[in-house]
């Protein structure tokens, strides 16, 4: 009797070190941060990555101290990347095409991390993205936000056509 061979890996296999460091991305946003990272890394002196903020979902008092601390940090916001350069700290969202949900995301990100972090004095929000729209862009740039429009290769990503 044969056995048969087990299947080749695929992108998850393939990106698990990523996906392990960077473990708030799907494939597609590891990419995108990867090839802007690769650029940009020497601009900061420190960095962090899927950075819980918010309270998050306590399930109350009936249920395990293991159980409920496990929720809550399940159901806090996450941080794509929090990166340090002097005493400014950019906040990072990472999205394949740049939307006004992630301006939402990043403009309540930096009122969560500043409720936590009352000392910090400075932050920047930093939108990347490989797709994005004029209107995503006018209104990111009125409310504070910077996108980049980062060039990335997919190969080997299988992405649903959003041209």
């Amino acid at each position: 009797m044969s056995t048969k061979p087990p299947p080749s890996p695929g992108i998850a296999q393939n990106l698990l070190a990523d996906r392990q460091s960077l473990p708030g991305l799907i494939p597609q946003e590891i990419v995108i941060f990867k090839a802007w990272w690769a650029e940009h890394f020497s601009e900061y002196s420190s960095y962090d990555f899927n950075v819980r903020v918010g309270t998050g979902f306590d399930p109350g008092s009936k249920f395990d101290d293991a159980v409920r601390k496990s929720t809550i940090a399940n159901s806090q916001r996450r941080i794509d990347a929090l990166l340090t350069s002097g005493t400014l700290r950019t906040i990072v969202e990472v999205k394949y095409r740049a939307t006004p949900l992630a301006i939402g995301q990043l403009l309540c990100y930096r009122e969560l991390y500043l409720l936590l972090n009352p000392d910090v004095t400075s932050t920047a929000l930093l939108l990347l993205c490989y797709q994005v729209d004029n209107d995503t862009i006018y209104c990111a740039g009125r409310l504070g936000v910077t996108i980049n429009k980062v060039q990335a290769d997919f190969s080997g990503i299988r992405i649903t056509k959003q041209d």
